[in-house]
């Protein structure tokens, strides 16, 4: 996809480096005002998908002979480029860089997941997804039992692990900036399908006091469809919990409706209705305190129940 007059010109540009922090844009071109040869140019990738404008990387960087083929490292401190400016051994020279502050990228943080199987610990390769909940964006999608990848720190992620012959496991999280010795840690635990099991489903989300479900939660919907389909005798139980905030007859309401606005999501996509039990508990089944906000986070939850494996 040609990414448009923002950044093309009638004349080259070229050696694009996309950095880590997924929206900083680096390239060299002759036809941006420059200061003479191929000049580098910084552009960034905004929330509304658009490209911004150019930026010339400066006489710091740039001169009056051709630099090009930026590479910046992950932590987004030291640069390294191309050049046959003066001063060199002869022709094309590489030089390294401390990168000024406005033409850093945004920090990122490491991400090291691992699946295993609870019971023995060993490796399983499942399918892993991460998804930025904010956006829907699927940052990462392979069938693996351990990745590595760059992610931006303090955001909310999704993982969701489907290996055959077991359970769904999810999991939330938000990473904190770490380093690539000390990436941030995501271990994903896989179970075998029983009757009677018990799975938290982590990442369908609703508004306080509301039973909509929440546009973050569709991620964690599609993987119970395709778990659904591809399992078609299973039959589940959907149960709602709150914490202990507010009128108990209330909460017990809300609980239910939750669940049942998570079956009736399930059934448009085309599950039979017969394959759920809604139910709400309210505040009965606490799996946590309720004196601490820490507690109560865990007790608001859906649970997804295996009535017949």
């Amino acid at each position: 996809m040609n990414l448009g007059p923002q950044i093309n010109t009638r004349e080259n540009e070229e050696s694009p480096f996309f950095h880590y922090d997924g929206k900083s844009l680096y390239f060299s071109s002759t036809g941006h005002p420059g200061y003479g040869g191929i000049d580098m140019y910084l552009t960034r990738l905004g929330e509304d998908g658009k490209w911004g404008a150019p930026v010339n990387m400066g006489s710091t960087i740039n001169s009056s002979a051709d630099d090009f083929g930026m590479y910046i490292d992950p932590s987004g401190r030291v640069g390294y480029i191309q050049s046959d400016r003066k001063g060199g051994f002869g022709g094309l020279d590489i030089y390294r860089f401390q990168l000024p502050k406005k033409f850093k990228p945004s920090a990122v943080t490491y991400v090291e997941g691992r699946v295993i199987d609870k019971l023995t610990g060993k490796p399983v390769s499942g399918k892993v997804q991460v998804v930025e909940l904010k956006t829907g964006r699927i940052v990462f999608n392979d069938s693996v039992n351990r990745f590595f990848i760059p992610l931006l720190p303090g955001g909310n992620y999704a993982m969701h692990v489907n290996a055959k012959g077991y359970k769904l496991d999810s999991r939330n999280f938000q990473p904190v900036e770490s380093s690539l010795d000390k990436p941030f840690k995501v271990l994903s635990e896989l179970e075998t399908y029983k009757a009677n099991d018990v799975i938290v489903l982590k990442n369908i989300f609703f508004d306080t006091d509301k039973f909509d479900l929440k546009p973050e939660s569709e991620t964690e919907i599609k993987l119970l469809e395709d778990i659904m389909k591809a399992n078609p005798t299973m039959v589940i139980e959907v149960r709602g919990h709150t914490d202990n905030q507010g009128n108990a007859a209330y909460n017990l309401d809300l609980s239910k409706n939750r669940a049942m606005a998570l079956v009736q999501s399930l059934v448009n996509r085309g599950i039979a209705v017969n394959r759920f039990v809604a139910k709400g508990f309210g505040v009965t089944k606490p799996i946590a305190t309720n004196d601490t906000e820490e507690g109560r986070a865990l007790n608001r939850r859906i649970e997804m129940v295996i009535v017949k494996p």
